[in-house]
């Protein structure tokens, strides 16, 4: 009988052991099971993250805090002033537009001014009642320089035009030689298209934007007429431009 009973409690055992082989089987099947839970946690994480940053990013932008972006001048009130407007190069005023009266309104007028020397056929001294000495530069025209054929004629025949006579400039800038530019008067005449008549200049077409359409019509008409009757430097087949003529003697000087 105590075999026996020894033997049943044996196979309780085994029994038990039996029973208990899919709750130590479970132990590592649920450490298993962590794994993926951790991996969740990291990738939540991680897309917040991301979602702090884009929101960030997106405030950035809406406050126009851009890196790069321009920043609006502080007004005397310490506020900030409206951003002022940039031009676009794809927005530039054509060269060919037609510029506005007010564009064309003389800066500036110096009456009564003596002429003092005749530099070319485009270019003069004055100097006026107060001793105060200005180049000016005639507006519209392009003549031969000094050097160049044609280059004495022309002066030659600017100085017998204004050359120690009282004049009228009417000017509206100054070139990167600092001389004044624009339109030369001698008892009301203009002396600039006086030039273009006698054949001794170009119209300077470059710069045709700076004058009105009757001016920019008279003035490559007074070149024309003179071509066509070979007057001045036009008696010459083919006269060089003294554009052309400036680049190819800066050429030859490099």
């Amino acid at each position: 009988m105590a075999g026996g009973a020894s033997g049943t409690r044996a196979a309780e055992r085994r029994i038990d052991m039996r029973h208990d082989l899919p709750s130590r089987a479970a132990g590592p099947r649920r450490a298993r099971m962590r794994l993926p839970s951790a991996v969740a946690d990291w990738t939540d994480r991680l897309r917040r993250s991301f979602l702090a940053l884009a929101l960030t990013a997106g405030l950035l932008v809406a406050c126009g805090d851009r890196p790069g972006a321009p920043v609006a001048p502080a007004t005397a009130t310490g506020g900030v002033s409206s951003p002022a407007v940039v031009a676009s190069p794809t927005h530039r005023p054509s060269e060919d537009a037609d510029p506005t009266p007010d564009d064309l309104a003389p800066t500036g007028i110096i009456e009564e001014a003596r002429v003092v020397r005749v530099v070319d056929g485009d270019t003069i001294v004055v100097q006026t009642a107060v001793h105060t000495r200005h180049t000016v530069r005639l507006a519209g025209i392009d003549a031969p320089e000094y050097t160049q054929p044609h280059g004495r004629k022309s002066r030659s025949n600017l100085a017998a035009l204004v050359a120690r006579k009282d004049v009228t400039i009417e000017y509206y800038k100054r070139d990167r030689w600092q001389r004044l530019v624009g339109k030369v008067l001698v008892d009301g005449k203009d002396v600039n298209l006086k030039q273009l008549i006698d054949g001794y200049a170009w119209h300077f077409r470059r710069f045709r934007q700076e004058q009105d359409i009757a001016e920019r019509q008279l003035y490559k008409s007074a070149e024309r007429h003179a071509r066509t009757q070979r007057l001045g430097l036009w008696a010459d087949a083919r006269p060089v431009p003294p554009w052309k003529w400036r680049l190819a003697k800066s050429g030859a000087a490099r």
